[in-house]
């Protein structure tokens, strides 16, 4: 391969490398941003749930979109031609060069001579150094917010969600051990067998009474 094509083609990889810390760094800090935003709003609604998988999936989506547009966006070596002519002064001497590829003549000969006596003094690390982003610098913020109000931020519970449920709760455990006494009494009268069919017919009321009770149509006092 020719000298000015493997080292365009390294800095290309260079230059993609940096294009993706870019944008993964700012699909992090919306991620982060939205994951603390849910993490607030669950806190002030605890019926929403547990609020870790959601902004777990909010940060991990700015990472995969942030990759999705480094990969769509990925420069080409044409593009890192481009870039060192811009950076080091070239006058696009590397551009020309590359495009002229596999072209006869003697300017078009000097021209590559010309090229790689340019190509010879260039130093990707040093001329095409990480940078960091302003999405970089500020990335540690959203993520600094998410973790505060995970570890620190108490639940306000607006709307008394976390109370009805448990109350809820509360008055279907009694309902159900309500149900559960009037059954065994029920049972109690089958096995004495008092009376025959008076015995047939007040079980069949009980049985009602307890279906009832369940489904909410009496109370607990109705049913004592």
């Amino acid at each position: 391969m020719d000298p000015l094509h493997r080292q365009l083609r390294r800095l290309a990889r260079r230059l993609a490398v940096q294009r993706w810390a870019g944008y993964v760094s700012t699909g992090v800090f919306f991620g982060a941003c939205g994951a603390t935003v849910w993490v607030v709003v669950a806190r002030l609604f605890p019926g929403l749930g547990d609020p870790l998988p959601i902004s777990a999936a909010s940060v991990g989506a700015g990472v995969l979109l942030g990759t999705v547009f480094a990969v769509l966006r990925r420069p080409s070596v044409l593009d890192a031609a481009l870039e060192a002519d811009r950076r080091l002064g070239l006058r696009e001497r590397l551009t020309s060069s590359f495009e002229l590829a596999g072209v006869e003549g003697e300017m078009v000969q000097a021209l590559h001579a010309d090229a790689r006596r340019h190509l010879a003094r260039l130093n990707t690390r040093a001329q095409f150094p990480f940078v960091s982003t302003r999405a970089m610098r500020w990335t540690f913020a959203p993520l600094l917010a998410f973790a505060l109000t995970c570890t620190l931020l108490p639940e306000f519970d607006l709307f008394k969600q976390r109370s009805r449920i448990a109350e809820a709760k509360a008055r279907d455990e009694a309902v159900a051990v309500h149900v559960e006494r009037i059954q065994e009494a029920a049972m109690k009268l089958h096995e004495e067998n008092v009376e025959g069919g008076l015995v047939d017919g007040a079980m069949a009321e009980i049985d009602a009474l307890a279906d009832d009770l369940r489904t909410g149509e009496i109370t607990d006092k109705q049913a004592l």
